[in-house]
């Protein structure tokens, strides 16, 4: 049987979780927000301002990513191989603007990098004559 004081319970468990819900949500979109900022900031400084667009058009296919690949993990993926591949995309799309966010952060401090980071940034500066494959082909030795 429901009391009053049972439904007041519920109700107040209810919005708690709306609240701390909400709250999650607008922190999360700032922090992308955030990064996006840090690695136009990064792109705008580091790339031949003809390929500024194509560059902008990747920052908002990441961040577009890192709020797509959550929703279709949590509602579309099946257990099991197609969630752990989303999970990998996810984690990686996420390494990806965090490893932005920090060469930014290196770049206007002027602060050496650890030489992994290091190799990530030159990997990510594009080179128009052999495009980012042909980039990738060099460091791999294909």
């Amino acid at each position: 049987m429901t009391t009053v004081s049972t439904a007041m319970k519920e109700n107040s468990r209810r919005a708690l979780k709306g609240l701390a819900v909400t709250l999650s949500l607008i922190i999360y979109l700032a922090g992308l927000v955030y990064a996006g900022v840090r690695s136009y900031s990064l792109f705008a400084a580091t790339v031949d301002p003809g390929l500024l667009p194509l560059a902008v058009l990747g920052i908002v296919a990441v961040e577009l990513t890192a709020v797509g690949l959550p929703l279709a993990i949590h509602f579309w993926t099946a257990p099991g191989a197609q969630r752990l591949a989303a999970l990998g995309f996810y984690l990686l799309d996420l390494g990806l603007i965090v490893g932005n966010s920090i060469l930014d952060a290196a770049h206007h401090s002027g602060t050496l990098l650890p030489d992994f980071l290091a190799a990530y940034g030159g990997l990510c500066r594009p080179d128009p004559a052999r495009g980012v494959y042909g980039r990738l082909g060099a460091v791999v030795g294909a």
